[in-house]
């Protein structure tokens, strides 16, 4: 059977029976909600009645109720079962289950963290599915349904017998070509041989297109008559606005989204909740770095207003976040990165910020369809390298246009269309036509192609006013801030040994760092002193003679309180260098008299690490000999030690 529809109100047609009208009233008590749509009630019979369901539906439509349905009937009737239900991420399944749990249901998470939080407190979470009663529900990745601990658990015949529901959400990851994702799911089709063929089986997705939806129904083994229910993947409320980065995001200062901080904000409530996605860790924290910048020293909570958020926070981090993002009186704006692209369902999210290309335009309306989820407007950003621009063919001259338009050939055509739209081709007709839906009626709210304004005014005015001011302040301070000349105590490094010290800079922030963050695990050592200051400090190394003239070098946030160790740690490696170039100069000269060369091998004990200065091998006056430098540090935390060697030339 085949359905394909657009959402349509609740209606009386499908609640005309008693059957139905129970079915309603237990997902609208167990769900706490004042109505459930009529797309939820219709294919929460269809899996209660035992039929396999591939339903398409936008995100954030509430797709979850349908997924618990059953398993919250017959939870109702008292009956007896499990669900194995498939997501992609352990943000995902984490969430999932905190949903089933306040629905009354017993729900597990289970990925490498619950499962080793649970051994260290003398649990078994295998053990725990296994032995309770009623319905239960496990929630995993797929990559986890294929560790031997589950594995063993399918093999047992009365385990088998047990599940009763395999559900697997965000189905279309099984054809997304790019990154892991078809491999991971993938394999789920043994299932159909492993598990009884009694077991009801269904997918959920947001974005699958029509031919997309063949390929998974047939490499997943669905059956011809399971249920495939189509429905718009529109989001009317949501703004499309895309743009082209006018800034590279190499730096530290990205003022294409510096509007996102209103200069006139005196508190949290001035600024829109907000979701900003980066490719890395890296990125999102030079972008919370340069937002935060933005707010004055008086801003209330100033730290606490833009936060990182990835799935290598602790569960403890992420559930205060997700608590802090929704109702909290000062976090507004959260920096991710791509494997939170599924599982961050706030309701409340007036804007979605994609700050490089998405790697599919499926994952692309997933992260732009994090905003607008209680149905008010939002808007959803979305920015391109300007590679990426159409350009007429007759301005392609140079060896770069050319590399572009290599480049742009490469990208799906859906991409090149989203990006390069136009009135008579926006981007939301792209996105409509590209899961094959008519773009229709002219809409109200549309894209940046329709409607620019009041974004494109508003915005650019503010992001030049961040620009000016910021290239006011560093002239100011560079006129202000001479830097102080050498007195001659060092010498300029040579580049190996810059190199070294780079490296060693680096080792002491990090030790630093994880002797005094406490519990700001969210905070990367970069944060505590950018690479950039480490790399002025190697630069000027050799100025750096007093602990006043290192503090002009660095122009550190925290030189107060830390300056004096860093200094104290530059001046023992400072010195050390100077006595390897003091070496050379013997040798140049032929001076070896020092007697045996062991004799000669200077030990340098310096803070949290050590430093051996090794004398070169006897070479020709000809050749400048090599010298290491090594630094063998150990850990101030834990047991793991690292060992660094650099080659100073």
């Amino acid at each position: 059977m085949s359905s394909t529809q657009a959402i349509s109100p609740i209606s009386t047609t499908t609640r005309n029976t008693a059957i139905n009208q129970d079915l309603e009233s237990i997902l609208r008590q167990a769900c706490q909600v004042p109505a459930v749509r009529d797309f939820q009630l219709k294919h929460a019979a269809d899996l209660v009645n035992g039929r396999d369901l591939f339903l398409v539906i936008s995100p954030g439509m509430g797709k979850t109720l349908v997924i618990h349905a059953p398993l919250l009937v017959a939870h109702h009737r008292k009956e007896s079962g499990i669900a194995l239900i498939i997501v992609p991420t352990k943000l995902l399944a984490e969430q999932q289950a905190d949903v089933a749990t306040k629905r009354g249901l017993f729900a597990l998470a289970i990925n490498e963290d619950t499962v080793q939080d649970a051994y260290y407190k003398g649990r078994n979470l295998f053990q725990e599915l296994v032995k309770a009663s009623g319905i239960r529900a496990a929630i995993m990745s797929p990559q986890m349904l294929q560790s031997s601990n589950l594995s063993s658990l399918i093999d047992d015949v009365t385990f088998r017998a047990l599940v009763r529901w395999f559900l697997i959400d965000e189905i279309h990851l099984a054809d997304e070509d790019s990154g892991d994702w078809k491999a991971a799911y993938l394999p789920l089709k043994y299932m159909r041989q492993r598990l009884r063929p009694s077991t009801i089986w269904a997918g959920f997705t947001g974005t699958a297109t029509r031919s997309a939806t063949t390929r998974i129904t047939s490499a997943l083994g669905f059956p011809h008559d399971y249920v495939n229910a189509r429905y718009s993947v529109d989001r009317p409320q949501i703004k499309y606005i895309v743009r082209f980065l006018q800034y590279s995001i190499s730096t530290n200062d990205f003022f294409d989204i510096a509007f996102l901080i209103p200069p006139t904000a005196s508190s949290s409530d001035d600024i829109p909740r907000t979701f900003i996605f980066c490719e890395s860790i890296e990125l999102g924290w030079r972008v919370m770095t340069f937002l935060t910048s933005l707010l004055p020293p008086t801003f209330p909570n100033r730290k606490e207003v833009v936060l990182l958020y990835n799935a290598l926070m602790p569960k403890s981090y992420r559930q205060r976040f997700m608590k802090e993002i929704v109702g909290g009186p000062s976090l507004r704006i959260g920096v991710c990165t791509e494997t939170c692209t599924y599982g961050l369902d706030a309701p409340n999210i007036r804007r979605v910020v994609t700050f490089t290309l998405a790697p599919s335009h499926e994952a692309l309306k997933q992260r732009l369809s994090r905003g607008g989820r209680d149905g008010l407007p939002a808007e959803a950003y979305s920015f391109a390298p300007t590679w990426v621009r159409d350009v007429p063919p007759q301005s392609i001259k140079t060896a770069q246009a050319r590399e572009d338009a290599e480049r742009r050939a490469k990208l799906p055509s859906v991409v090149r269309q989203w990006y390069n739209s136009s009135p008579s081709f926006c981007s939301r007709r792209a996105d409509l036509e590209y899961f094959d839906e008519e773009m229709g009626l002219p809409r109200e709210v549309c894209c940046s192609s329709h409607q620019p304004e009041p974004e494109q005014s508003e915005h650019a005015a503010l992001n030049s006013y961040w620009h000016e001011k910021f290239l006011d302040a560093r002239v100011g301070s560079e006129v202000r801030v001479p830097l102080p000349r050498s007195d001659g105590t060092y010498k300029p490094l040579e580049p190996g040994m810059r190199e070294s010290l780079l490296a060693m800079l680096h080792t002491w922030r990090r030790h630093t760092w994880m002797r005094i963050r406490g519990h700001r695990l969210d905070m990367l050592a970069s944060q505590f002193l950018p690479a950039s200051i480490l790399t002025r400090v190697v630069e000027k190394a050799h100025i750096c003679t007093t602990l006043e003239n290192l503090r002009a070098v660095m122009g550190w946030l925290h030189f107060d309180v830390h300056g004096s160790s860093l200094f104290a740690f530059l001046k023992e490696v400072l010195e050390g260098f100077g006595d390897i170039l003091k070496e050379r100069v013997k040798e140049e000269d032929g001076d070896d008299s020092e007697g045996d060369r062991e004799s000669k091998e200077a030990t340098l004990a310096l803070p949290s690490l050590r430093v051996r200065i090794l004398p070169p091998a006897t070479q020709s006056n000809t050749m400048v000999p090599a010298k290491r430098v090594r630094s063998d540090s150990v850990m101030n935390q834990g047991q793991h030690s690292e060992k660094r060697t650099a080659r100073v030339i």
